[in-house]
């Protein structure tokens, strides 16, 4: 496979590039996610059922905008033989490994992460034809050498964000006031907001260092 280097410039224009062409299914998800995460943290707090299908409905949101970038990037026709079922499966292989990784100590979880970011947009390639694990070492292959540095330094928006998220929850107020729900409000945004970034980045990253990646760049012509 030939190796290509990742241009941290380029990426950055083909994200906001992204967000542009895909600013409905953005903001809706976006939306979603917000609203949820409220209606649990506000009603359902100490449910676990709550908290489960929270986690489910994030799995159904990013196949939806997953699948929603596939296609306007051209990686993905339809109809396509990849679904729901092969996005779920994958999703939950990613997260055993980085939840895994992450509690030996917090680094190698994020490094994981990153390693395997392009996995998605890699089993949404229909020219690719992969399945099972086959899209995480694709992506572990495209991730080698300085590649991985650059996306890792384009990862910290990310978890500056889930930072911002942890840092209203643990200054939430004792009284359930205005203060209270517009901080954690504001927490539930920036949630949503790493959630999608990591999205757009995976995607992103991978039109750039996918073997046909000139022929992608004709995609935003």
């Amino acid at each position: 496979m030939e190796h290509r280097e990742l241009d941290v410039g380029r990426l950055l224009a083909t994200i906001w590039q992204l967000t542009k062409e895909n600013i409905g299914a953005v903001l809706l998800t976006g939306g979603i996610l917000v609203a949820l995460g409220m209606i649990v943290d506000i009603y359902f707090f100490e449910e676990w059922w709550a908290d489960f299908t929270y986690t489910i409905s994030q799995f159904v949101i990013g196949y939806i905008l997953s699948r929603r970038l596939a296609i306007a990037t051209g990686l993905m026709e339809e109809p396509s033989s990849t679904g729901f079922g092969e996005y779920f499966g994958l999703s939950v292989i990613f997260g055993i490994g980085t939840t895994l990784a992450g509690l030996l100590l917090l680094i190698p979880g994020i490094l994981l992460t990153v390693k395997w970011m392009l996995a998605f947009p890699a089993l949404f390639d229909d020219n690719k034809g992969l399945s099972g694990t086959e899209p995480l070492s694709e992506s572990w292959e495209l991730t080698r050498g300085p590649t991985f540095w650059r996306l890792l330094a384009a990862y910290l928006v990310s978890l500056l964000l889930v930072g911002v998220t942890f840092l209203a929850y643990w200054n939430l107020p004792f009284e359930e006031n205005a203060a209270y729900y517009g901080i954690l409000a504001a927490g539930q945004v920036a949630l949503a907001g790493s959630v999608i970034y990591t999205i757009l980045l995976g995607y992103a990253s991978y039109l750039e260092l996918r073997d046909d990646s000139a022929e992608a760049a004709e995609v935003f012509a």
